[in-house]
């Protein structure tokens, strides 16, 4: 699947695209659960933050507890300057824990409460 997805990169394309239900790319693979996917368009400049229905990708892997892939994600939100606004990695990162615990997703629960996570956040607020 990564080779194949290499290959489509050659040509021009916005890995950015909103479908018209308001989906990206980045979205649905995070939805989906699928790591190399995600990883490939991070590689291709996806924007960690960018919200389709009102959802981020990171929102997306752990309301269905792709917890890989939200492991992913954290990785590269961890560089702020993703972000348009420090607020929004916040948002972003309590938003994904409300629905994680929700849906009784213990271990992204656990991921998004670990120590290092909530020292970052505590220099945002």
């Amino acid at each position: 699947m990564y080779q194949l997805l290499n290959c489509y990169w050659k040509k021009s394309v916005d890995v950015n695209f909103l479908r018209e239900d308001k989906n990206s790319s980045l979205i649905l693979a995070a939805q989906n659960g699928h790591e190399d996917v995600v990883q490939v368009l991070l590689n291709k400049s996806a924007h960690v933050y960018l919200k389709g229905q009102g959802n981020t990708p990171l929102f997306s892997a752990a309301q269905n507890g792709h917890k890989n892939v939200v492991q992913i994600l954290e990785k590269k939100a961890e560089d702020f300057s993703q972000y348009v606004k420090l607020g929004d990695y916040k948002k972003d990162v309590c938003l994904a824990l409300q629905v994680a615990t929700e849906n009784g997703h213990i271990e992204v629960v656990q991921m998004l409460l670990r120590p290092s996570l909530n020292f970052q956040l505590a220099y945002i607020i």
